[in-house]
């Protein structure tokens, strides 16, 4: 990726600030440097009015839920102190960091939801049972004919139980262990 770095300005607002000796960049750099800025530029981090606590004030933290202020030592580096409906006290700035130097607030006046998981939910195929699947065990295993008996999602990946040795349920196969690769089709042929 292009050299460089991302540089607050006066506004709250994030930009990237390229070295002197920046070259060219890709188009998959220009895309992950968007991604970043555009992160970094989300509003319910940029727009929470976290300069300012008291004593007393309702507070939710990224890390630790909902809690109270329950001092405020202006000496400090740290000043607020939280006590979290968990029973667990933390200190922050008095901009809301958890670390002095995070680039970030994680301390809030209202509840940051985070935005939506750029992954595809996993879904289980609507493949009756008995269904001839040819399975294996991971990359480079050999593939094997069984009949499915029920799919499952482990680790966010869909994995297949079998019945043993070609049998099916109407003659009395008996569930194998989770075959972590599986296809409808023969992937041999």
């Amino acid at each position: 990726m292009a050299s460089g770095e991302c540089v607050q300005l006066n506004n709250g607002k994030w930009v990237w600030e390229p070295d002197s000796k920046c070259g060219l960049c890709f188009e998959d750099d220009l895309r992950t440097l968007a991604n970043r800025l555009r992160d970094m530029n989300k509003p319910a981090c940029a727009t929470n009015n976290v300069g300012e606590f008291e004593v007393g004030d309702r507070v939710w933290s990224c890390l630790h839920g909902w809690g109270t202020v329950s001092h405020l030592k202006n000496q400090y580096k740290y000043p607020v102190t939280v006590m979290f409906d968990s029973d667990t006290n933390a200190i922050y700035t008095s901009s809301g960091r958890y670390y002095a130097n995070d680039c970030l607030p994680t301390l809030f006046h209202d509840e940051v939801k985070p935005w939506p998981n750029p992954l595809k939910p996993v879904k289980i195929p609507d493949v009756p049972v008995d269904t001839p699947l040819w399975v294996r065990w991971g990359v480079g295993g050999a593939w094997t004919a069984r009949h499915l008996q029920k799919f499952e999602i482990v680790d966010g990946k869909v994995k297949a139980h079998c019945f043993d040795d070609g049998k099916t349920s109407h003659t009395g196969g008996t569930p194998t262990s989770l075959w972590n690769e599986w296809s409808l089709v023969n992937p041999n042929a």
